[in-house]
């Protein structure tokens, strides 16, 4: 990809603040989850061996040894592996982005942003109760086009802006950034990029995957 971008840039200070975004630190949260497993009550029977009926042993079917096996293995479970999902922003074809752009195809050096839009995507499943990582294909407002972009190189287009126009201080009133620093295999969405808590005029704290959601 040549790097005669006539993109609409952001201020120069963006490459800088977005690699302070990336690698900052910031509040960590361990997320835990429990797993609860329900144990079979076991039946006593007063009569002797001898009067005891035969008993006839159940068929069970490979549908419910399915069912029986995700209860009792999160593995098998989707819902309970990735529990916390809901928190990563998920992008779809043609969905608005700020995305990271290197000048050379090995990506050395700090990365460039610049709008653009999703093109399609792939996923690599994780251990993560985050999902799993995505990466994005994505054409740039200018026309040229990165393939295989990690996801917490991607960034809604609107939260962006956001954070441009608060020069990339993490000061929101009554928000802030959360990240989990426990997620293991090196660098992940949870880790780098995170998610936004809101307090409420009650008090009470609510969890938003987006920065544009408050």
């Amino acid at each position: 990809m040549a790097p005669k971008k006539k993109k609409r840039k952001y201020s120069s200070s963006v490459a800088a603040a977005a690699r302070d975004a990336l690698y900052s630190s910031s509040s960590d949260s361990s997320s835990s989850e429990e797993e609860s497993e329900s144990d079979d009550e076991s039946e006593q029977s007063s009569s002797s061996e001898e009067d005891e009926p035969i008993r006839k042993k159940k068929k069970v079917s490979a549908s419910s040894k399915s069912n029986i096996t995700s209860k009792k293995s999160t593995t098998t479970n989707t819902k309970a592996k990735y529990s916390r999902r809901h928190l990563k922003p998920l992008f779809e074809k043609g969905d608005k982005v700020s995305s990271a752009w290197w000048k050379d195809k090995k990506r050395s050096g700090e990365p460039q942003w610049y709008a653009g839009s999703i093109k399609s995507y792939t996923e690599e499943e994780t251990n993560s109760p985050y999902g799993p990582t995505r990466y994005y294909d994505i054409d740039f407002d200018d026309g040229d086009e990165l393939n295989g972009v990690e996801d917490y190189y991607v960034f809604p287009e609107v939260d962006y802006i956001l954070q441009q126009k608060n020069d990339f201080k993490p000061n929101w009133i009554g928000v802030k950034n959360v990240r989990d620093k426990s997620v293991k295999g090196g660098k992940s969405w949870a880790s780098v990029v995170g998610w936004y808590v809101a307090t409420l005029g009650d008090g009470k704290e609510s969890e938003h995957a987006r920065l544009s959601g408050k």
